[in-house]
């Protein structure tokens, strides 16, 4: 009897081990869906802003702009390499983007999301833009923070500012697209 229950017990405990063996799986994470446009991005964000938390924003171009997140024309190419800090050459990799850049200093919130072409490698357009943020010589106000963030696809969102506009911009994001991978999120020395 003895040895028929603990041949029982060490059966019990085999299957129970191989049964753990087979639940040892890690979870992952669900890839980001990716947006349907970069201004689908920004509006969504914007949507979430409370009436207290807005701000006087401008989207689009600087002629013709709408005062909420709107497309860049990409006829004025060279405003936002301005507007990002970046360079003609570095917006050659971009097909589309949208923008909301606050009315009074751009410096106090800027934020973009780019359609980048096929093919180009967004790890190495990401770094490519914080090291622009970084290392910018700013007039008229010193932005002391930056976001960018894999919205999925092709999508790449950059965004820069005082603490106060993104804070907010963060948690919007955040609430808005949950799946998004934040590549950097770095205080901007001033």
């Amino acid at each position: 009897m003895k040895k028929m229950l603990a041949f029982v017990l060490v059966l019990v405990l085999a299957l129970s081990m191989v049964a753990c063996a087979g639940n040892n799986t890690t979870p992952t994470e669900p890839a980001a869906e990716a947006p349907a446009s970069s201004l689908e991005v920004l509006q969504n964000i914007w949507a979430l802003y409370g009436e207290d938390e807005m701000f006087p924003v401008m989207g689009g171009n600087p002629e013709g702009g709408a005062m909420e997140p709107a497309v860049w024309d990409t006829a004025f190419l060279t405003d936002l390499c301005y507007s990002l800090q970046l360079t003609e050459a570095d917006m050659e990799s971009v097909a589309d983007a949208a923008t909301m850049i606050h009315m009074m200093n751009a410096n106090t919130f800027t934020g973009a999301v780019l359609n980048l072409n096929e093919g180009v490698d967004k790890a190495a357009f990401a770094a490519t833009a914080k090291d622009a943020v970084m290392n910018a010589q700013w007039m008229c106000g010193f932005p002391e923070k930056l976001i960018i963030a894999d919205m999925g696809g092709q999508y790449l969102l950059m965004a820069y500012g005082i603490n106060d506009a993104m804070g907010p911009f963060e948690a919007k994001l955040t609430e808005a697209y949950p799946t998004a991978s934040v590549l950097y999120n770095e205080a901007i020395a001033g």
